[in-house]
């Protein structure tokens, strides 16, 4: 099998097959119920175990125009493309609620990363709903308030 090409970690064979960019995404919400935030990550260091040696631009003259324009000589065909493809980012009302439904959206220009990358990859905006914000504590904060006037009235 691995004469036939890479594999990906669940087993499959990369070679000719679109990459999967939501594979690589992972959402945290954090804080209180009420006041939290979701936030997107993208496992960077997977994504490069699992494709390094599959992106390539598409040609040196697209790597030598990248190059010129973005001004990186020692960029590797990965890292621009990462660059283009680095692109999901949180839509949510501020102050989330657990159930509170979110959208990570993907803000990729397909046609910019076609002019130097041949690579095929596939996303999706993706909805998912606020779970594991921790739940306030209700408290009284006058409970334990005692107010004392001291002193003699001026009227």
């Amino acid at each position: 099998l691995a004469a036939c090409g890479q594999t990906q970690r669940d087993g499959s064979s990369k070679k000719n097959k679109p990459i999967n960019l939501n594979q690589y995404i992972s959402v945290t919400f954090r804080g209180y119920s009420g006041a939290g935030n979701a936030y997107v990550s993208f496992d960077k260091e997977s994504f490069y175990l699992d494709y390094y040696d599959t992106v390539r631009f598409k040609n040196s003259s697209a790597q030598s125009v990248y190059n010129e324009l973005h001004g990186n000589q020692s960029s590797s065909a990965m890292d621009a493309f990462y660059r283009f493809i680095n692109k999901a980012h949180v839509v949510a009302k501020p102050d989330l609620s657990n159930g509170d439904t979110i959208t990570i959206e993907w803000n990729i220009d397909k046609d910019e990363v076609s002019k130097y990358f041949s690579t095929k990859f596939v996303y999706e905006n993706l909805t998912l709903t606020a779970q594991g914000l921790t739940e306030p504590t209700r408290f009284d904060p006058f409970e334990y308030l005692t107010v004392n006037v001291n002193g003699i009235a001026t009227w």
